[in-house]
């Protein structure tokens, strides 16, 4: 797993997780949490890139069992980025909260697809869209499917 900060940082985790809310809209929280740890590993983000990911399910996805290996650990590595970048948008009023849920606010959103963020940035961005099918799911089914231990 990449650990360098300057590499996977939250800058890029906003961007990432601004393009899954510019998707869906709205998502539980528990669910954004999912996001970097999926996004940040080089192997998933590449299956996730694939032209046939879209209509994919979680346990399509989690059936690719090397990808999921050392999942836990790179959610906790991601998790203080991820809680950052959530303070960083609520703090710059680009989301919004209620009841657990996080929102896009629409009258401060942002384009990011036209915004110069670089080869890595449009990537984590195209994936993010691409993820966000996915996240709809059940959280519960969701934690489980990746094996999260909380």
């Amino acid at each position: 797993m990449r650990n360098n900060y300057f590499y996977n940082n939250e800058a890029i985790g906003l961007i990432s997780i601004y393009s899954v809310l510019q998707k869906i809209r709205e998502i539980n929280i528990a669910k954004i949490t999912l996001v970097l740890p999926l996004l940040f590993h080089e192997k998933s983000l590449k299956h996730i890139m694939n032209d046939d990911f879209e209509d994919s399910s979680i346990e399509e996805f989690t059936s690719n069992t090397h990808l999921f290996v050392n999942f836990n650990d790179r959610f906790k590595t991601y998790l203080p980025i991820c809680l950052n970048v959530i303070s960083i948008m609520k703090s710059s009023d680009l989301i919004s909260f209620d009841n657990n849920v996080i929102s896009i606010n629409e009258q401060k959103e942002i384009d990011i697809s036209k915004a110069e963020i670089g080869n890595r940035g449009k990537q984590l961005h195209d994936a993010g869209h691409k993820l966000a099918n996915i996240l709809i799911e059940n959280e519960t089914n969701l934690f489980y499917q990746l094996r999260v231990i909380l």
